[in-house]
């Protein structure tokens, strides 16, 4: 490890079922396919929490003090204290802070964080629009968008995802020409999977829900309000995801929450580059519904009703020209380039 040198050094999850590490995983990719920098991600053990404070002092200076990334998330970094970062800030790091879970830092180490050591952080990063915060060395980049996959094929054996998809056990559809809606997630209330699955069955529509440790109560009830579903339980890669939902002729996204942050999970439906359904009274899609082209490229609901009124009326397509527009403009590339020019600028 101390012979990596490495420019950036990512404290966040890795390696393992969580959103956090899908972002520092992309993020890594972004900056070094376009840049000579290097980033080296420390987790801790498990490798679902970051690595500690006491662990990165062990080894900050021997790595050549590179610029200090937190790839923040309160619950995870909850040993990251303002003391610690002021520890390391007297060491000489540059820290940069991207917070996940708040565009406005709601709980009291966020807080802290935020405002009272704002002044002395290199740059601060939100996913959402930041009009409660001071603007000062504040940044606001959204996630990115994936590049494009291949579509699986429903009901076709595709070794190269068996492991993770199963697709041999892809025979849900009652004909050929039925179309599919997918979405991904992990099953919560509030993402109410049981009104999608009965939306779509009354519809006619097929249903595709990824919903990693769904229980067998709700595959019951899902089934049973929409007996043409394909439901897999397992957190699979997100090549394999982006694959199958490219499959789907439309995703949908029906979150009711107030929770901040950024959802990744629409940003896989934007990805797959089909029609995407969202509700434009989740908080977790504020940022991509204040955009003038996601405003005006997702098809954004109110109630489910509206829901339904899309899926009656949605084009059944290979690509939504205008979910490709917004890809583009959302993708890791642009991200990796915002995020190289922030590193850049404080070394």
């Amino acid at each position: 490890m101390t012979n990596l040198n490495p420019d950036i050094l990512l404290i966040t999850s890795w390696d393992t079922a969580c959103g956090i590490a899908e972002h520092s995983a992309l993020l890594k990719d972004a900056v070094e396919t376009q840049s000579t920098l290097r980033m080296l991600p420390l987790a801790g053990n498990p490798a679902s929490q970051p690595a500690s404070p006491e662990d990165v002092a062990t080894i900050y200076a021997s790595l050549g003090t590179p610029i200090l990334h937190l790839n923040y998330h309160a619950a995870l970094h909850s040993r990251w204290t303002p003391d610690w970062v002021r520890q390391f800030q007297a060491m000489g790091a540059k820290i940069v802070i991207t917070y996940h879970d708040s565009g406005v830092p709601n709980a009291d180490q966020c807080k802290q964080l935020a405002y009272v050591l704002r002044p002395g952080l290199d740059a601060m990063v939100v996913h959402e629009p930041f009009d409660d915060l001071p603007i000062q060395k504040a940044h606001y980049i959204r996630m990115g968008v994936a590049a494009p996959r291949m579509p699986t094929r429903f009901g076709v054996r595709e070794p190269r995802y068996e492991d993770d998809l199963r697709l041999d056990s892809f025979q849900f559809k009652a004909y050929d020409a039925q179309p599919v809606l997918g979405t991904v997630g992990f099953p919560f209330p509030w993402k109410n999977y049981d009104l999608l699955a009965e939306i779509t069955g009354q519809l006619g529509w097929a249903l595709i829900l990824l919903a990693p440790r769904a229980t067998q109560d709700q595959i019951d009830t899902w089934r049973a309000r929409n007996p043409y579903s394909h439901i897999q339980t397992q957190f699979s890669h997100r090549d394999a995801v982006l694959s199958v939902l490219t499959g789907c002729d439309a995703t949908a996204f029906t979150y009711v929450t107030h929770n901040t942050g950024q959802s990744g999970a629409i940003l896989q439906g934007i990805a797959a580059r089909k029609p995407v359904i969202a509700l434009k009274t989740c908080r977790q899609f504020r940022a991509l519904y204040q955009d003038p082209l996601g405003r005006s490229t997702i098809k954004w609901a109110e109630t489910f009703e509206d829901v339904a009124a899309h899926l009656r009326s949605v084009r059944i397509q290979r690509i939504d020209p205008g979910m490709v527009a917004l890809a583009e403009q959302e993708s890791w590339k642009t991200v990796g380039q915002k995020y190289l020019d922030l590193y850049q600028g404080l070394r």
